[in-house]
């Protein structure tokens, strides 16, 4: 299975390349582009697909994308988010587009699954967030830049020591004292780290369930 995923990266990476280059490009589009990869690459079908389905434990929560499991692999569970400069030309505000990011990997942790699950945050970024998330003002720099095989620690300390603006879009209408409670432990990990035309920034994580801890 590691085999044909990492096929399914390389199929991903050409075609959105050739997207970003041609073509308008919003976040459907690029979840779209990935699943075509996915099942060009893989015996995944369409009927297997499941697009925007409700989260399991999150009230009124969706994961983008849910593709049932068979004998030979196990569920597949994808978050994509794409920042890019907005039509207006207005400046958006980079901590909460950050806190938004780490929203939807709380939101993997959280979705049940069997132990051989995969659970990936599909990431891509324009050079304004790039630049935001890389400057170490902000504290993110070990999450984008973190290397291929590497892993990052997020508990609620990490989590605590960024701004509260950062805090309050991580989920939603919770409180921003309430979020190292509900915050366990994860180790995401790194499986893709690429530039893109244009300026773009490509990132693929790993998101295992929270830990106990």
């Amino acid at each position: 299975m590691v085999k044909i995923m990492r096929e399914v990266h390389e199929e991903f990476s050409t075609l959105l390349k050739k997207r970003l280059t041609e073509i308008h490009t919003n976040e459907a589009s690029v979840r779209f582009t990935f699943l075509a990869a996915l099942l060009k690459q893989t015996n995944i079908t369409s009927p297997e697909v499941i697009l925007d389905c409700p989260h399991p434990k999150i009230r009124k929560a969706k994961v983008d994308t849910y593709i049932t499991s068979t004998k030979e692999r196990g569920e597949l569970i994808f978050e994509f988010k794409y920042d890019r400069e907005i039509p207006s030309g207005k400046e958006t505000k980079g901590p909460k587009r950050a806190g938004k990011l780490f929203n939807d990997i709380y939101r993997l942790t959280q979705f049940d699954a069997k132990p051989n699950a995969t659970r990936w945050l599909i990431y891509l970024t324009d050079a304004e967030m790039a630049n935001y998330l890389r400057n170490p003002d902000n504290g993110l720099v070990d999450f984008f830049e973190l290397p291929v095989g590497e892993v990052l620690r997020i508990d609620k300390n990490y989590i605590a020591s960024k701004s509260a603006t950062f805090q309050g879009a991580i989920v939603g209408s919770i409180s921003v004292v309430d979020i190292g409670c509900i915050w366990k432990s994860v180790d995401i990990k790194c499986i893709r780290n690429e530039k893109m035309p244009i300026q773009h920034e490509l990132r693929i994580y790993e998101i295992p369930p929270h830990s106990v801890a």
